[in-house]
């Protein structure tokens, strides 16, 4: 039995020194030692400093199951209320039981006997449950989701104690499995800037982030691009170089050959979660940036990618040319509106002096250019040559091609905007990157599980048709007003990736004849070609490049049926029976699935115009007996009427007496499409009421509507269309949308396969030349 001597020195220790704390009541629960090592110590000296109010916002990044949320959360809480009973602390991770068994293992600890013997801290019977418990000091834990509310509840305290008064402690915000989502990540970074960082009672209490790294924007990745000076970041990769030999941090645990085994595994989760350096899956563009303390002296030039309102930055990039490369030595990179960036990119020019400037002309650049020269005008500054360039090439293409020169040649000021920074280091090869801007305009038809669906009307969690079955929608938005052009039934900027000739191009320069249409011919194809890879052993993503991949593959006879019967019976005929019974049903499945999809399309569709139907036969007489009546009252007047409005009007009698509203109506809609004034739309009409209006339908009443008009009046348009096609081929700026389809990555629009929808660049372009001399 331990005397009370011997009780008051372990006390007087578990106060004092959290390691020996932790160490301590580990061999009390569990009956064996703790074994510490250095990384141990390292957690401990971090957390000691936040106990000692020296850090308010603590990172530590280290890999799964090396102790910390033993050290971090369990004995680290239950340390501080030993020492200080009244002490709150929210506890969050990324779903809701683990915090309640942290919370729950806490609460058991500080309950157990070997505690109670220490510190006699009672907890309140009326609040003893896993998700929030207090001590009779007032003290206690509320635990939940990193996702999930927190309410009536605050960490540390409103007035100091003098003594540690609780805090935040946040331990893996997110799975991996969901590190790769954009919607959950920017969910759990939102919900910490909407809720988290506000549930403290006051600016002194502490905010702690423990996890392995998972992406290089999550949790950790946004709040050090939001203000990495206000974050003590412990890094802790499991492999360690001292003295130019490489180590194991926690040998014990994984010595350095199993670390590496694990590497050669899978070295993106290895980099991620056992390296603390997050990569995307894809590759990173600009993974090595070159960096500069001191710049040289040269030419101060200054390149600008505006922005519309919307998801796109205004990137000003200022740098100094020497010796054929650029020191970049300031930055404007904002979503700030045009009124707010003008100044921005003046002052910007102003501060810097500039020799040089070029704007892109694209977005409204012209514009933006001449106001920026009229406020340097007005302070007396006319030092800066702006010039504007419009831009015709593919971001995405000038990238890549220039991707080698900026990391040659290019040096960043290491005190650089940290949100530009983190975005030119995470730019991926591949896949979507968050700033592309292609979209579609308003009106563009998105096909979801219930029917056709216009774009902007598009909502977060609707799920849309992809090629291998259902994608649930991550991201609908207004992009801003943006040129647009009108081929293979889409409306939409020029560089929105369409499904052509078996690869995703840009719209302006497919082939119309080979888009890849919503039909069940195609969506079944699809959904066999991707069978067939999975029953050949290819394992792929579900993304934009193994759609090509997909469709390039190869069938018997190019027929789905014969390539089944081949395939059937080679497996029969070499006695694979089991795999061609599971095969069989893989592919009826597929068969009823699609078929199972359509029809709730196609239902929903046929909802959805029902509808309209009612609606439009409701309003329509109403609206036609509007007309009459005015028509009529004119006439009463003594208002001479024109023909053409005396034609228009006695063709809507007619239509009217025999119960046509709506065919008029629908003619009418049609006819205004080549912009025919009323007289001339009721000539055209007047020349077919004596016919069988009975046996006409719109189209067919609309067409010989056309063709007479057309004889009368052969200048006004064409009976094919061509005048109003070419019209409907000139770029003119709309306002634009787009949305982002989770893990497949496309969708239809207008019934056609689309794919979802940088300034340093632009530097490299127009400021370095390459060995012959020549400008990028």
């Amino acid at each position: 039995m331990t005397s009370i001597k011997e009780l008051k020195v372990v006390k007087e220790y578990c106060l004092n020194d959290f390691l020996f704390f932790t160490r301590y009541f580990f061999k009390q629960r569990f009956n064996k030692k703790f074994i510490v090592s250095q990384h141990h110590q390292t957690i401990s000296d971090a957390l000691m400093r936040v106990y000692n109010g020296e850090t308010k916002r603590l990172i530590i990044n280290i890999a799964p199951r090396y102790g910390k949320t033993e050290l971090a959360v369990k004995n680290f809480i239950a340390f501080c209320l030993a020492n200080n009973p009244s002490a709150k602390f929210i506890h969050l991770s990324y779903a809701d039981d683990l915090a309640l068994d942290n919370s729950e293992a806490i609460r058991d600890l500080i309950k157990s006997e070997d505690y109670q013997q220490l510190f006699n801290l009672e907890i309140k019977s009326n609040t003893d449950s896993k998700k929030k418990w207090q001590t009779t000091k007032d003290g206690g834990v509320y635990a939940t989701s990193a996702g999930g509310q927190v309410t009536g509840f605050g960490a540390g305290s409103i007035e100091p104690s003098g003594k540690f008064d609780g805090a935040i402690i946040i331990d893996d915000p997110i799975k991996p499995d969901d590190a790769d989502s954009d919607r959950i990540r920017t969910y759990v970074n939102n919900k910490f800037d909407s809720t988290i960082k506000n549930r403290v009672n006051s600016r002194d209490t502490p905010i702690i982030i423990i996890m392995q790294r998972l992406h290089e924007q999550d949790l950790c990745g946004y709040v050090l691009a939001e203000d990495d000076r206000e974050w003590e970041v412990v890094k802790m990769p499991c492999i360690y170089d001292e003295g130019g030999e490489e180590k194991a941090l926690w040998p014990e645990k994984h010595t350095l050959q199993e670390l590496n085994n694990l590497r050669k595994s899978n070295e993106i989760v290895f980099d991620r979660q056992y390296m603390q350096n997050p990569k995307p899956l894809k590759g990173l563009m600009y993974s090595n940036l070159q960096v500069f303390k001191d710049p040289p002296q040269g030419e101060v030039v200054m390149y600008c990618d505006t922005a519309d309102t919307g998801a796109d930055y205004l990137c000003a990039v200022v740098a100094i040319l020497s010796n054929n490369s650029l020191y970049i030595t300031d930055v404007v990179y904002t979503q700030e509106p045009q009124e707010i960036t003008e100044n921005l990119v003046a002052q910007l020019i102003y501060r810097n002096k500039v020799n040089r400037a070029i704007i892109e002309s694209n977005n409204g650049g012209r514009s933006f250019a001449r106001t920026i020269q009229r406020i340097l005008k007005d302070v007396n500054y006319n030092r800066t040559q702006i010039t504007t360039f419009h831009q015709s090439q593919n971001k995405n293409t000038r990238i890549l091609s220039n991707s080698s020169t900026i990391v040659l040649n290019v040096y960043f000021c290491d005190n650089l905007n940290n949100k530009f920074m983190l975005d030119m280091r995470t730019y991926s090869r591949e896949g979507k990157n968050a700033h592309d801007d292609a979209c579609f305009v308003a009106g563009t038809q998105i096909a979801t599980l219930t029917g056709y669906k216009n774009i902007e009307n598009i909502k977060v969690g609707d799920y849309v048709i992809t090629p291998f079955g259902y994608g649930r929608v991550t991201a609908s938005a207004l992009t801003g007003v943006k040129q647009v052009i009108n081929r293979a039934g889409l409306t939409a900027t020029k560089n929105h990736k369409v499904f052509s000739n078996k690869r995703f191009d840009e719209l302006c320069g497919i082939d119309e004849n080979s888009v890849s249409l919503l039909k069940f011919k195609d969506l079944f194809e699809w959904k066999y070609k991707r069978l067939l890879d999975l029953t050949d052993g290819y394992i792929r993503l579900w993304g934009r490049v193994d759609i090509t991949l997909v469709s390039q593959r190869q069938m018997k006879a190019e027929k789905v049926r014969k390539d089944f019967m081949l395939r059937f019976g080679s497996m029969v005929q070499g006695k694979e029976y089991l795999k061609a019974i599971v095969f069989t049903i893989k592919t009826m499945t597929l068969l009823i699935t699609t078929l199972a999809t359509l029809s709730v399309f196609r239902l929903g569709n046929i909802f959805r115009i029902m509808q309209k139907r009612i609606l439009k036969v409701v309003n329509i007489e109403k609206e036609t007996k509007k007309i009459l009546t005015k028509q009529e009252l004119k006439q009463q007047n003594g208002i001479e009427a024109k023909r053409g409005e005396s034609g228009t009007l006695n063709t809507l009698k007619v239509l009217l007496k025999k119960k046509k509203t709506l065919l008029a109506f629908n003619v009418q809609k049609i006819l205004n499409q080549f912009n025919l004034t009323p007289s001339f739309a009721a000539i055209s009409a007047e020349s077919v009421t004596g016919q069988n209006i009975e046996g006409l339908n719109t189209k067919r009443f609309a067409n010989i509507a056309i063709k007479n008009l057309h004889q009368q009046k052969p200048n006004l348009v064409n009976p094919k269309g061509d005048t109003a096609h070419n019209h409907a081929q000139i770029e003119q700026e709309q306002k634009v949308y787009n949305i982002t389809v989770e893990k497949h990555g496309c969708y239809y629009a207008n019934n056609v396969l689309v794919s979802n929808c940088d300034a340093v660049t632009g530097l490299a372009e127009h400021f370095i030349k390459d060995d012959d001399g020549f400008y990028f």
